[in-house]
């Protein structure tokens, strides 16, 4: 089966040509531009179908499209003998065309034998044999080339490699040559003749259909790169949908090349820097861990792995065993420098279970940010403690406030009492390291933690330093600007 991806609401024209029908369509009857539009339309459905008919494909799948053209399609298929069916739903709803043993070869409707089509070369005109299939050809001395950019942004549409396609037209100057050199009928200065204006004018054809085709190639990309784009977000972010929805997405991930029932994983990176700044930051990293360049990877939908920027953070795409982290490690570093938090998600089965993954990989990841934790994390259970204190805001400030309270209201030294505290419990409360740790003397941390025990009102030791230790990671928690050790 062949799927000509060409995005949605059908083929679209090169840019340049779009503006220039837009500025002559302002003077138009309306009737007459939507009649132009629709001809366009069909003639590149037409091309499509040529193409296709002459391939060993027997069902082809086009772009989504509306119901207006969808009819189009259908009635286009008909007088090949295809038989039509659209399939998908919504705004996914597109037209597949399948064989059957009464569709039209494309030899049914070419010239019967022995035709001639005359080619105008300037002062002379010459009876040649159209030669192949779907070349049309007309060298004309205004140097009027436009047909030919529009025929190279049509193959392009039409699925069709860019050297077979100009290989048509190329082979078509052979034919044209053979034919009229076989007729016996020129003199040789009239074959120098032809021959000089065929030379020139395959030149000039070959540069202009390459220039069409490149143009539409490259809007295609565009439009194939964000709509993967979109369906990544939109699986990224469908929660528990309905069965109806998930079945979408099922058969739209298969669209995309994702099997659906596999095993991945989601690397989820913070670091500064806007949304914008990410989209850069993120191509990048995706190019320095073995992403498929966009030429790539718009012929074959999604490969893993596959990195997007997501809101302020960088996600990545991986299979469940995939063992590009140390390339991952580095990109980082490179791209971003040493300051970035990656957190690695568990491995998930079905693309349907990536948004669950990834939304508990953000809660994660903030929790993750207030402690200034940076680097690699291996997993979200790491800061399983640091999520369940951030469940209830409120009551992660009234055990701040309970057990803390008395050091917070000192008005002098209410920030270096906590500070002091913090790292002297995190120091297997010795109070030597405490002093070298806060660039402090002794007997200054001596006197700071006889205040603590004063105000608290009993000695730091039993119960009382767990319940402080919980109280300082609440307390750190809900000041992201404190001090992360």
């Amino acid at each position: 089966m062949h799927r000509d991806s060409g995005g949605r609401g059908g083929p679209r024209r090169p840019r340049r040509d779009r503006d220039r029908n837009r500025e002559n369509d302002r003077d138009r009857d309306p009737a007459e531009v939507k009649e132009r539009i629709d001809r366009e339309f069909a003639r590149e459905i037409e091309m499509r179908i040529a193409y296709f008919l002459r391939s060993p494909e027997e069902e082809l799948e086009l772009e989504p499209m509306n119901s207006y053209r969808r009819r189009m399609v259908h009635t286009i298929g008909v007088k090949f003998n295809l038989r039509t069916e659209s399939r998908g739903e919504d705004r996914d709803r597109y037209v597949c065309l399948v064989k059957t043993p009464e569709t039209l070869a494309p030899e049914a409707e070419a010239a019967p034998a022995g035709r001639v089509r005359l080619w105008d070369f300037g002062s002379q005109t010459f009876p040649v044999n159209p030669g192949q299939h779907g070349i049309h050809m007309a060298l004309k001395v205004d140097g009027s080339l436009e047909l030919f950019r529009e025929q190279g942004a049509a193959g392009a549409r039409a699925g069709i490699p860019r050297a077979a396609f100009l290989d048509r037209f190329l082979t078509a100057g052979w034919v044209m040559w053979d034919a009229v050199c076989a007729t016996d009928r020129f003199d040789a200065r009239t074959l120098a003749s032809f021959g000089s204006w065929l030379l020139r004018g395959l030149d000039l054809v070959a540069s202009a259909v390459a220039e069409g085709y490149i143009a539409a190639d490259r809007e295609l990309m565009a439009r194939r790169a964000e709509a993967r784009r979109s369906f990544l977000e939109e699986i990224l972010s469908s929660i528990a949908p309905d069965p109806a929805e998930a079945a979408r997405l099922r058969r739209a991930a298969m669209r995309y090349g994702l099997d659906v029932d596999a095993s991945y994983r989601l690397i989820v990176v913070a670091a500064d820097g806007d949304e914008e700044t990410e989209h850069a930051r993120a191509d990048r990293v995706g190019g320095l861990i073995g992403v498929a360049p966009t030429v790539i990877r718009s012929r074959s939908g999604i490969t893993l792995p596959e990195v997007l920027a997501w809101h302020r953070w960088i996600v990545v795409l991986v299979p469940a065993e995939w063992s590009g982290s140390e390339r991952l490690r580095q990109a980082l570093d490179h791209v971003v420098g040493t300051e970035w938090t990656a957190l690695v998600g568990r491995p998930v089965t079905g693309v349907g279970a990536l948004a669950s993954s990834l939304a508990r990989l953000t809660a994660t990841l903030r929790a993750a940010e207030r402690l200034g934790h940076r680097g690699w994390i291996a997993g979200p259970d790491d800061l399983a403690v640091e999520e369940l204190l951030l469940v209830d805001p409120g009551l992660l400030a009234a055990a701040v406030g309970r057990e803390l309270g008395p050091l917070l209201a000192d008005p002098r030294m209410g920030d270096e009492l906590v500070e002091t505290l913090r790292v002297y419990l995190e120091s297997g409360q010795n109070m030597r390291e405490t002093a070298r740790r806060l660039h402090l003397a002794n007997r200054t941390i001596a006197y700071r933690l006889e205040r603590v025990e004063h105000l608290i009102g009993q000695p730091l030791e039993g119960p009382i330093v767990e319940r402080l230790a919980v109280a300082l990671l609440a307390y750190r928690l809900g000041r992201p600007d404190a001090p992360s050790g």
